[in-house]
């Protein structure tokens, strides 16, 4: 950080990083579109889009996650001795494993995981699936109750886009602070 003020090199972090998540969510998008295909309507645009968009605020959420995690340590090796740590409760708490119920859904709220497994939820009309079964032969339809995580509307949707973006904010300051002490520290 040698000549340079801490506004710009926590911009630049995120610009890199940024330019690289819409190259890798492009990619993502594109190469799950093709090969596994997309809901045939979106919510409030063509899926594609909604797709890419939720695969970039999530990948630009767990950037500035991992810029923060960064920004506690001097040193890149116990930074990364971190990362599983940082990880694990966003497996945990995305809402994919067990139900979310109690303290663990209040826990959620501040996984970046449960808003990205919400909004493809959301696109993917989770809720509107219909499940079905093979038995003796027959193709049954069973009966499933409809998740308030998944709920196919516009609303819904962008109230996910924008819990990943408060994440970036959040993190970006939460990095501008800790990088602040650092460098009073020297």
């Amino acid at each position: 950080m040698t000549g340079l003020k801490l506004g710009p090199y926590i911009i630049s972090k995120f610009v890199v990083l940024g330019v690289l998540s819409i190259i890798q969510s492009l990619l993502l998008t594109g190469v799950f579109y093709l090969t596994v295909g997309a809901p045939e309507q979106g919510v409030m645009i063509h899926p594609f889009p909604e797709l890419f968009l939720t695969t970039f605020l999530t990948a630009i959420s767990a950037s500035a996650m991992g810029i923060f995690a960064s920004s506690l340590f001097k040193n890149p090796d116990r930074a990364m001795t971190v990362a599983p740590l940082l990880l694990m409760p966003q497996i945990l708490f995305s809402g994919l494993l067990f139900k979310l119920e109690g303290v663990t859904k209040i826990i959620s709220w501040f996984a970046i995981c449960r808003w990205s497994m919400e909004g493809y939820g959301t696109i993917a009309d989770l809720n509107g699936l219909k499940y079905m079964v093979e038995i003796n032969g027959e193709m049954t339809e069973i009966a499933h109750e409809a998740e308030d995580f998944f709920e196919y509307t516009a609303g819904h949707l962008t109230r996910s886009w924008l819990y990943m973006l408060i994440f970036v904010i959040v993190f970006a300051v939460l990095s501008g602070i800790s990088l602040m002490g650092i460098r009073k520290d020297r």
